[in-house]
């Protein structure tokens, strides 16, 4: 099946690396709202808006999408938007074939993997959700939905990450710890505690920073 990339920032543009090398959605192109059309992003084209993926499927019916966006919420704001362009969309998983997988592991629909990943047994993790360049996650935690694990964040083993939550570039949490549904944890960042819903966290050991996230 053929891939569109959603979103053409830097974030996209390894995508399109990435499926290259996974070679089983061969990318034909990306949308973006802010990019114009004909556009070369890593050598495919730009294929519009967002919006003109309902002409695409006209043209083009057998075709997958990856969102490649950063931002949790944007990221759930985009999916809701594709439910009302295609009837019904379909969400490729993109593993790079470096990422290495121990045992049993689940892996939700539209989900990234970059290079250099060690996803312990028995984790599971949700739709849409993107595990950057190095990550480690340990065994049995559960990652949810839209989460974004930037590079070289390291999960130790039953922790619990909830939906939307965003990890920064190289910080870590501890065995066991629960970061609940949209909360944030700074770059190089250390959680040793459960951290509350919508909350912000940072420094070693993380503390609430008194923003919503």
């Amino acid at each position: 099946m053929d891939l569109v990339v959603i979103g053409a920032s830097s974030l996209g543009k390894s995508v399109v690396q990435i499926a290259r090398s996974y070679a089983l959605y061969p990318p034909i192109g990306v949308v973006d709202d802010g990019v114009s059309t004909g556009s070369l992003v890593e050598g495919i084209p730009c294929l519009g808006r967002i919006d003109e993926l309902a002409g695409l499927r006209r043209s083009l019916p057998e075709f997958g999408v990856v969102i490649a966006i950063g931002a949790p919420r944007t990221r759930v704001e985009v999916l809701a938007r594709l439910h009302t362009i295609l009837p019904k969309p379909v969400l490729l998983t993109i593993i790079h074939p470096t990422a290495v997988f121990l045992g049993n592991v689940h892996v939700g629909e539209g989900t990234i993997v970059f290079p250099g990943c060690v996803v312990g047994p028995g984790v599971e993790i949700g739709r849409a959700s993107i595990l950057n360049a190095n990550v480690s996650i340990g065994a049995g935690s559960h990652i949810g939905e839209y989460v974004n694990l930037c590079p070289g964040a390291n999960i130790g083993s039953e922790a619990w990450l909830g939906d939307g939550t965003y990890v920064g570039m190289g910080a870590a949490v501890a065995q066991q710890v629960r970061l609940d549904d949209w909360s944030v944890l700074g770059a190089l960042s250390f959680a040793r505690e459960d951290v509350p819903a919508a909350t912000t966290v940072v420094g070693s050991p993380a503390r609430s920073t008194g923003d919503e996230a």
